[in-house]
């Protein structure tokens, strides 16, 4: 098979796991995956078709994530971020595996190493609000919360929902940051 044909060949199966994650099968989008991986040689899986080796690395992350397996997740994902390091939604998936694998600190440190490297999303300040909240560092927690919505306010209104706040919302200055929407 000509590089060629296996270059189209494995963008329609890339494709058919992408769409198989989009609707919510990500059963069917490991199968696709499995034979996208068979389409790569060793000597071209790192050299000539290295975007497509990255990418299916996301989607059997983001796949097996979506499973509830998320320890076996994390080894993609973390080998996709050495080659990705300023993809967002990359971090934030390994984040929440390490989240869910009780593994606070390395959520934490995934994040912050991240919001290091791009300051501008609110997302990861909020993550790490909720992240350091679990930990029982408050102060930490009304930091990074006053950082995501001082970054945006829409941030707020998350708040009232987000039961990983559950061990700070009695506290004052928690309150008084998201003032507006305890009530919804």
């Amino acid at each position: 098979m000509t590089l060629l044909v296996r270059h189209l060949r494995m963008k329609h199966v890339v494709n058919e796991a992408e769409g198989y994650l989009e609707l919510g099968m990500p059963e069917h989008s490991l199968k696709a995956i499995a034979r996208a991986t068979d389409l790569l040689s060793p000597e071209e899986d790192g050299e000539r078709l290295p975007r497509f080796h990255r990418r299916l690395l996301l989607l059997k992350g983001e796949a097996l994530r979506l499973l509830e397996r998320y320890e076996e997740a994390l080894v993609p994902l973390e080998e996709a971020a050495q080659h990705d390091q300023q993809n967002l939604e990359l971090r934030i998936s390994i984040a929440w595996c390490y989240k869910r694998v009780d593994q606070l600190d390395r959520a934490i440190e995934t994040l912050e190493g991240f919001q290091v490297l791009d300051p501008q999303h609110a997302i990861i300040p909020y993550n790490l609000a909720c992240y350091w909240s679990l930990a029982g560092d408050k102060e930490r927690a009304l930091a990074y919360l006053e950082t995501s919505f001082q970054m945006d306010e829409s941030f707020r209104q998350l708040t009232a929902e987000e039961t990983d706040f559950d061990a700070i919302r009695e506290d004052e200055g928690f309150q008084s940051l998201t003032k507006g929407s305890l009530n919804g």
